[in-house]
C-alpha cells in the first residue's frame, strides 16, 4: 500500500489494568524563571600591584612612604589602593604603618583574593512540584486550543528561605557545568540571597492521558510518571481557566448523543495484534498494519502528514470536529498537495474550534486550486478518504467530568476496495463532490 514512516511505537497508549483508555492530549506544565539577586563569594586573580604591596610588607616595608618610593606610585593613589586592601582585610593600616594580615598572607601564597560581589542567579522552578529544573524549548505562550495548568508556587523572600539549601545545590550544578564548559576552575559560593530580580513563566509541553475506571465512573489522569502533575490536573480540571480547552460545553456535544460507536470484534482482534507486534519490535508488520481494524492513537493525523508520500488520487474528509484532525502539520500537508490532487473537506461549524481551523485554511489558499471547503451542521463523526487507499471513520463518544465533557474517539481504518469506493461514493453524491470538482 505504502512505505511506513510514522513511529508506530509513539502511538501506543499504555495498558492500565481496569480502566479504559479515553483520551491523550498534550498539556502545558507551567515553570517560573526567576532571577535571584545574591551577594557572591568569588575567588579571583589578585591584582598586581595588591602583589607587590603585599610581597613589600613581608620584606618588613611597612610605611607608605617607602613602599611609595619603591614602587613609584604617588602617595594618593597608593592610599586608594591600601582603602580597597584594608576594606578586603589584606592589611591592616594604622597611621604610616601597614601591617599585612593572616587573609593577606594567604592571598600572597595563592595569588587569589575573596571577594563579595553581587550577582543574578538564572533558575527555572516547576509551577506545579516548586522542584528546580532544567528547561529547554520552554514557550512564552501557550499553543491556541491546548490546556495547561494553573501554576501553583508563590514565589517570595519566604519561598527563598525555605529552598535556600536547594538554591545552594543548584547554583553548585551551574558552576560545575560552567567549569566544563569553559575548561576553567570556578569555586563561588552563595554568601547572601537577597530578594528576586525577575520572574517570567514560560511552559512545557507533557502528554496527559486520561483512563476511566471500567468498574465506576471515576476518570484517573496520568502526566508522565508525576502523581503531583496527575493531581494538579483531578483538582484544576474543576476550576482552572487553562483546563477549558480540554472539555466541552452540552450544547457541542449533544450532536453526538446518538452515535453508537460499534466496532466489529475482527477490528479489535487486528488492532490487538498489530499492538502485539508493535510492542515486541517485530520487523515485518506491513501485513497486519493493512488489515480492517481499529486505529492507534491519532494514527490517522500521520497517515494525513504523509498524503504525499502516498500519493492518493484525491482526498475528501467530512468531519464534526474540524480541530482535532486538522493540525498544523496536516493543513500544510493538504495545501501542498491540492495543487495536484482534489481535496474536499466538509465540516460542522457548529463547533467553536473547527470554525477557527475553516478560517485558517480559507486564509492559506492560494493558487488556482485550492482546498474546498463546504458545510453540514449534522454531521457527528469523521470520515476521511485517501482514494484509493483506505477509508477511515472516527466516531466520538461524550463523557461528563466536572461539569463538560471530553470526547474519546473510536477510529476505525478499512483497506477493502469495496469499502472505500462505497463510502466514497455516498459522500461525493450526498456533497456533490464531483460535480463541484468539475465546475
Amino acid at each position: 500500500m505504502w512505505k511506513l514512516k510514522h513511529n508506530l511505537n509513539s502511538l501506543l497508549i499504555p495498558k492500565i489494568d481496569g480502566m479504559d483508555f479515553i483520551c491523550k492530549t498534550p498539556i502545558y506544565i507551567p515553570f517560573k524563571k526567576i532571577g535571584i539577586n545574591a551577594l557572591v563569594r568569588k575567588e579571583t586573580p589578585l591584582p598586581l600591584e595588591e602583589e607587590m604591596i603585599l610581597k613589600l610588607l613581608q620584606l618588613k616595608y611597612k610605611k607608605v612612604a617607602d613602599i611609595s618610593k619603591i614602587l613609584g606610585v604617588e602617595e594618593d593613589i597608593l592610599n586608594d589602593i591600601l582603602g580597597e586592601m584594608s576594606l578586603k582585610d589584606l592589611i591592616y593600616v594604622k597611621g604610616e604603618v601597614i601591617t599585612i594580615t593572616p587573609k593577606g598572607e594567604t592571598a600572597l601564597k595563592k595569588l587569589t583574593q575573596l571577594i563579595i560581589k553581587h550577582e543574578i542567579i538564572s533558575l527555572y522552578i516547576d509551577g506545579i512540584t516548586g522542584d528546580f529544573a532544567d528547561v529547554e524549548n520552554g514557550k512564552n505562550k501557550i499553543p491556541k486550543f491546548y490546556p495547561c495548568l494553573d501554576n501553583n508556587i508563590i514565589i517570595d523572600e519566604t519561598f527563598l528561605k525555605q529552598k535556600s539549601t536547594e538554591i545552594e545545590r543548584k547554583y553548585k550544578e551551574i558552576q560545575s557545568a560552567y567549569n566544563i564548559s569553559s575548561s576553567m576552575v570556578s569555586n563561588n559560593q552563595i554568601y547572601q540571597l537577597l530578594d528576586i530580580d525577575y520572574e517570567t513563566t514560560e511552559f512545557v509541553e507533557k502528554n496527559l492521558l486520561i483512563y476511566k475506571n471500567c468498574n465506576d465512573e471515576d476518570y484517573f489522569y496520568e502526566v508522565g510518571s508525576n502523581d503531583q502533575y496527575s493531581n494538579a490536573v483531578l483538582e484544576q480540571i474543576k476550576y482552572a481557566s487553562g483546563m477549558k480547552s480540554l472539555l466541552r460545553s452540552r450544547t457541542d456535544v449533544e450532536k453526538y448523543s446518538s452515535v453508537n460507536a460499534c466496532i466489529e470484534k475482527s477490528l479489535i482482534d487486528n488492532f490487538n495484534t498489530l499492538n502485539d507486534y508493535v510492542r515486541k519490535d517485530e520487523k515485518e508488520i506491513d501485513e497486519i498494519y493493512f488489515t480492517d481494524r481499529l486505529m492507534l492513537n491519532k494514527e490517522y493525523i500521520e497517515i494525513l502528514i504523509q498524503a504525499q508520500e502516498i500519493k492518493p488520487e484525491k482526498i475528501i474528509i467530512t468531519t464534526s470536529s474540524l480541530d482535532t484532525i486538522c493540525t498544523n502539520s496536516v493543513i500544510n500537508t493538504l495545501h501542498n498537495i491540492s495543487d495536484k490532487i482534489p481535496v474536499n473537506i466538509v465540516y460542522n461549524e457548529s463547533d467553536f474550534y473547527s470554525n477557527k481551523i475553516a478560517q485558517n485554511i480559507i486564509k492559506n489558499n492560494k493558487g488556482s486550486k485550492k482546498i474546498q471547503l463546504a458545510k453540514d451542521n449534522d454531521i457527528v463523526n469523521t470520515k476521511i478518504i485517501l482514494y484509493p487507499q483506505c477509508y477511515i471513520n472516527v466516531d466520538y463518544i461524550p463523557h461528563f467530568i466536572s461539569g463538560a465533557y471530553i470526547l474519546q474517539e473510536v477510529p476505525t481504518i478499512f483497506f477493502d476496495k469495496d469499502i472505500i469506493k462505497e463510502n466514497m461514493a455516498k459522500i461525493e453524491e450526498k456533497y456533490n463532490i464531483n460535480g463541484a470538482n468539475k465546475k
